[in-house]
């Protein structure tokens, strides 16, 4: 596993939650749109179920790559290494966030970064 895999699954958990907000929004309008404009209602529910559709599938799609990076994380036999992918790239917390949550210099939690992304290479 590359890093660049790891940071392509943390935009990709970052456009599904902006997706999920969307279709919220969506669906929010869908019921205000039944409840003003029936007329309008039907197209409107058929868009709302393609969206939901389309969101299914990125939920998918992100659930097989965390199973994956989870794996392949469990795999790192140093705690704090496995530690820190998980802060990384499945909670999405940046670099200044884990240095407080573990405690540890910004420096580093570079350094061990770049020997937890050996551990995982392999």
């Amino acid at each position: 596993m590359t890093k660049q895999k790891l940071e392509e699954y943390r935009l990709n958990l970052k456009e599904l939650k902006r997706f999920t907000e969307e279709y919220r929004m969506m669906r929010d309008l869908g019921v205000a749109i039944d409840t003003l404009a029936p007329k309008y209602s039907q197209k409107t529910k058929e868009e709302l179920e393609a969206e939901k559709i389309n969101l299914c599938k990125k939920v998918s799609k992100y659930l097989k790559e965390k199973r994956e990076i989870e794996k392949k994380i469990e795999n790192v036999h140093d705690a704090s290494e496995a530690l820190l992918l998980r802060y990384r790239y499945i909670d999405g917390y940046g670099w200044e966030e884990i240095s407080e949550l573990m405690n540890y210099s910004p420096r580093n939690i570079h350094y061990m970064h770049k020997k937890a992304l050996l551990s995982v290479a392999n």
